[in-house]
């Protein structure tokens, strides 16, 4: 399957995009994590934590938080 990669503005998008279409939950993990809170960590890796539908509802009613 050939995907085009320059339909989406970062790599980002495009694995939020198939985790999406395949109904997989993600969440973003690692130094790309810590990034986004402005706390510079070097890092060439992409870590990510994935799981079933049923966890991710788990996860938010243990949070007290509605599921997407």
């Amino acid at each position: 399957m050939e995907i085009p990669i320059l339909k989406y503005p970062t790599v980002f998008h495009l694995i939020s995009q198939e985790f999406k279409k395949k109904k997989i939950s993600c969440v973003l993990i690692g130094g790309f994590a810590v990034n986004y809170y402005k706390v510079s960590r070097q890092t060439r890796d992409l870590c990510l934590k994935y799981g079933s539908e049923s966890l991710y509802d788990k996860i938010m009613a243990q949070l007290g938080l509605e599921s997407a």
